[in-house]
C-alpha cells in the first residue's frame, strides 16, 4: 500500500544545451526524490526512453538551423511528473564555397566560386557611398566608391571602382581585408599567380575568366571579338572600365582590372588586367589613384607560395 504521504516528483527544470550544426546535447537539472528520468521526441511517456538517473541525452543526426522540441520526466516509486518541455535551435548551417556569401554591411549577396583550393567571390565587389570621379577618396570612416560615368546604376552591373588606398582601407599590409566583408581579404599577388597557374597560366587564364557573349551581338558585355572567351572557371569576369587618374572613365566593355594588395613603391600597386581583344591575363602595376575593381577571396590558414608572373609595363 502505498503511503498517503508518497508523491510523484515535480517536473526537472531546463539546463544548458550544447548545440552543433547536426547535434544537440540536451541538458536539465537533477530534481530530488527522483529515481530516473525518461526522454522523449514525442509528449508520451509510456514510449519515452528510460536513462535512469542520468541528466543528459546526445542527439546526433538532426539538421543545422533547426528548431526542435523534446520532452523529459522525473519518475519515483510513487509515479511521474508532468514533461518539462526542452526546446533548442541547432547552430547554423556551415558555408561552402559555391553558396551565395551575403554581405551583411549592405545585404548585397556575392557568387561564389573554388579554383583550384582557393574561394573567390565570382562578382565584383559592390560596396560603399557613392563618390563622383572628380575628387580622389579619403581615410573618413566611410568607405566610398566610383561608379562608371558617375552612374550608380554600373555599380549594380560592374560593381564598383576603388582607388588602392580606399580600398586597403588606409592599411599597406599585403592580404589585409580591406573592404572586403569579414572572412574575406584583398588578394595578394602570389594569390592571383596561383590562379593563374589553376587555370593553365597567364596566356590562357584570361579566355577561362572571362564571361562570354559580346556587346553587338547582344549576347554578353565585352566587346568584340571577346576572344578566348569561355568563362570555364566560374570567375565571369566583366569588362567594367576603371576611373582613370585625371578623373575620366575609361575602358568599358573593353577591360577590367582587379587590384591586389600587393604595392610595389609608394605610388605603385600590382593588379590584373583582362582585354576583349586578348586570351591572357595580365601582371601588371599602376598608380594607386587610378579606380580599379575588386575581387574578394576567402581567408584561409596561410597564403600560397607561387612564383609570381614577369610583370607588364605601366599603361
Amino acid at each position: 500500500t502505498i503511503s498517503h504521504d508518497c508523491n510523484p516528483p515535480v517536473p526537472p527544470t531546463a539546463g544548458s544545451n550544447i548545440t552543433s550544426p547536426t547535434q544537440i546535447v540536451w541538458n536539465w537539472n537533477t530534481v530530488p526524490d527522483a529515481m530516473g528520468y525518461k526522454w522523449s521526441i514525442t509528449n508520451d511517456y509510456n514510449t519515452a526512453i528510460d536513462l535512469g538517473f542520468t541528466t543528459t541525452k546526445t542527439e546526433a543526426g538532426l539538421v543545422c538551423n533547426t528548431g526542435y522540441t523534446r520532452y523529459v520526466w522525473a519518475y519515483n516509486a510513487c509515479g511521474y511528473s508532468t514533461p518539462v518541455t526542452l526546446t533548442q535551435t541547432t547552430s547554423v548551417c556551415p558555408w561552402n564555397c559555391g553558396q551565395q556569401l551575403i554581405d551583411t554591411r549592405n545585404n548585397i549577396s556575392y557568387l561564389t566560386i573554388l579554383i583550384g583550393n582557393q574561394c573567390w567571390m565570382a562578382q565584383n565587389l559592390n560596396i560603399g557611398t557613392f563618390v563622383p570621379g572628380s575628387i580622389n577618396m579619403i581615410n573618413q570612416g566611410v568607405i566610398e566608391q566610383y561608379c562608371y560615368a558617375d552612374y550608380s546604376p554600373n555599380c549594380n552591373v560592374y560593381g564598383g571602382l576603388y582607388q588602392w588606398q580606399e580600398m586597403m582601407q588606409y592599411s599597406t599590409t599585403p592580404g589585409s581585408q580591406g573592404i572586403c566583408p569579414t572572412g574575406w581579404h584583398i588578394p595578394v599577388d602570389e594569390e592571383w599567380s596561383a590562379l593563374s597557374a589553376n587555370l593553365g597560366g597567364d596566356s590562357v587564364a584570361g579566355g577561362k575568366m572571362k564571361s562570354i557573349g559580346t556587346v553587338q551581338s547582344g549576347t554578353g558585355l565585352w566587346s568584340q571579338p571577346n576572344t578566348g572567351a569561355t568563362n570555364s572557371s566560374g570567375f565571369s569576369a566583366l569588362p567594367g572600365g576603371y576611373r582613370y587618374t585625371n578623373s575620366s572613365f575609361g575602358g568599358i566593355n573593353w577591360e577590367t582590372n582587379f587590384w591586389s594588395s600587393t604595392e610595389l613603391s609608394h605610388d605603385l600597386a600590382r593588379h590584373r588586367a583582362l582585354f576583349y581583344n586578348q586570351n591572357g591575363l595580365e601582371n601588371r602595376y599602376y598608380y594607386k589613384t587610378i579606380g580599379y575593381s575588386v575581387r574578394c577571396i576567402k581567408n584561409t590558414v596561410s597564403l600560397p607560395s607561387v612564383t609570381t608572373f614577369p610583370v607588364s609595363n605601366i599603361t
